[in-house]
């Protein structure tokens, strides 16, 4: 295989703008985050859509590969899709101080209550 020299001019490609429809990139739709890796992608939201207590997401590839970047997108935009979770505040339980108590609150809630 021969080298071929090329001109300055032959490795640039200018971009033009008039065959856009969106003034800004915030317009336009969310695409997939990871290409090519479907199956790794539908794992995740499968992990992450379980209801259930108990369960972990181990996500194993090579470092610098973005995985982490990648989960941390596909939960956003799931907790997007979902309801705000309750709200959770451990007080003293005097009784057995070992052992706080839990109180429930509805999102947002949580703060004005310690005002009383």
């Amino acid at each position: 295989m021969k080298n071929t020299l090329l001109d300055p001019e032959s490795l640039y490609n200018a971009c033009r703008f008039d065959g856009f429809e969106f003034e800004t990139t915030d317009q336009l739709e969310d695409i997939d985050i990871v290409m090519g890796q479907d199956r790794a992608v539908e794992s995740i939201r499968f992990g992450i859509r379980m209801t259930g207590g108990g369960f972990n997401i181990f996500a194993l590839a090579p470092s610098g590969t973005g995985k982490l970047t990648a989960i941390r997108e596909l939960v956003g935009f799931e907790a997007e899709r979902q309801p705000i979770p309750p709200e959770w505040c451990y007080v003293n339980n005097f009784s057995q101080p070992t052992k706080p108590r839990a109180l429930q609150f509805r999102p947002a809630e949580a703060n004005a209550s310690r005002r009383i």
